[in-house]
């Protein structure tokens, strides 16, 4: 029986694995529960540290006495459990590192971020093994929170079928065109991308932009820019404008276009660079140490430089870039067989 604690889980892209793993878990036949902010109550899913959490999975521990109890959302349970009972993180956030970059984050994201690495740091040890996406965020791990590398494994994987399946469509591109779907989070750049779409309108420029702004607090401020760039001429569309748009729409919009910008500061991996390199989009993405773990990308540049970025631009619109080439790989088999060791078939019993 494989227990796993999604309590903490708060981003559409962990949901979207979460989703992933418990499709392959049911495939196997595998025996699993998932415990979701949707099947309890009391939970604040943003609060790694709530007691209810801990109340939570304590008691469903002792009920479905698990072999395996999987982590899902980056920290360790804050309590030991029996020895036969293996615990195993599912580490995706690359805030939660020394190497990140925290000087565009508020005081308040600062003191959040500090608190979360004390909280990871003080438990760590609660977990037998740790599964990490990319090599460079099991090494920047391993620095951070001195944990022997014994315990890491790096096991990439994500759901390659559904885009595989909208990129067999053949969808026609249109020329120098540009999209960037992902969260509003500072740390996702939007501003200086904006910054530079300004600069190429006063260089008589006007390429597509297709971008994701959700009507929150977060995007006003980016969709207020936006408008401003559209009086001026600026070409840039808005997919969530009207409210909220599925994940196969998203990657058929994404299909549409020629190039996918990826401004962003800091990613584990950054989903947005997979699916454009599945879908054909050619890469233009930000100078991090992250990307070379996920794509080798058709351009780079300094995503702390707006003219950097409207360089880039302009030099894909007038030249035949190298395909975008795809390195992160799925290895889900690798993560199941994590999973199934002493565990035995049939029913599931889950709740996402």
């Amino acid at each position: 029986m494989i227990l796993i604690d999604a309590l903490n889980l708060n981003s559409e892209g962990g949901n979207g694995l979460l989703r992933y793993l418990c499709s392959a878990l049911e495939v196997q036949r595998l025996k699993f529960k998932v415990l979701s902010p949707s099947s309890t109550t009391h939970i604040n899913r943003r609060f790694t540290f709530s007691f209810y959490r801990k109340k939570i999975v304590k008691a469903a521990v002792l009920k479905y006495q698990p072999t395996h109890l999987l982590c899902f959302g980056n920290f360790p349970i804050n309590f030991k459990v029996p020895a036969n009972i293996s615990v195993i993180v599912n580490f995706q956030n690359a805030f939660l590192l020394n190497s990140c970059d925290t000087t565009h984050f508020s005081i308040l994201e600062k003191l959040n971020f500090w608190l979360k690495r004390k909280y990871l740091a003080f438990y760590h040890n609660n977990a037998d093994s740790y599964v990490f996406p990319t090599d460079y965020i099991k090494a920047e791990f391993i620095k951070t929170y001195h944990t022997p590398e014994r315990k890491c494994q790096v096991i990439p994987y994500f759901d390659k079928s559904t885009i595989l399946r909208i990129a067999n469509q053949r969808i026609a591109k249109e020329k120098d065109t540009f999209v960037y779907i992902s969260s509003t989070s500072k740390h996702k750049n939007h501003l200086m991308l904006l910054d530079a779409w300004e600069i190429l309108g006063k260089q008589k420029r006007f390429p597509l932009l297709t971008l994701s702004i959700p009507n929150t607090p977060e995007g006003e401020k980016i969709q207020a820019r936006i408008q401003e760039l559209r009086k001026n001429g600026g070409r840039i569309v808005n997919v969530n404008e009207n409210g909220y748009i599925s994940y196969e729409k998203i990657l058929e919009i994404t299909a549409q276009h020629e190039f996918t910008i990826f401004p962003s500061l800091n990613e584990t991996f950054g989903f947005g660079t997979i699916e454009g390199a599945i879908l054909g989009n050619k890469l233009l993405i930000s100078d991090r140490p992250f990307v070379k773990e996920v794509t080798v990308p058709s351009l780079k540049f300094d995503p702390l430089n707006a003219q950097s970025i409207a360089g880039k631009v302009t030099y894909a619109m007038n030249h035949i870039l190298p395909d975008t080439q795809l390195v992160f790989e799925d290895k889900i088999d690798e993560l199941l067989e994590l999973l199934v060791a002493s565990n035995t078939p049939p029913v599931n019993e889950h709740n996402v």
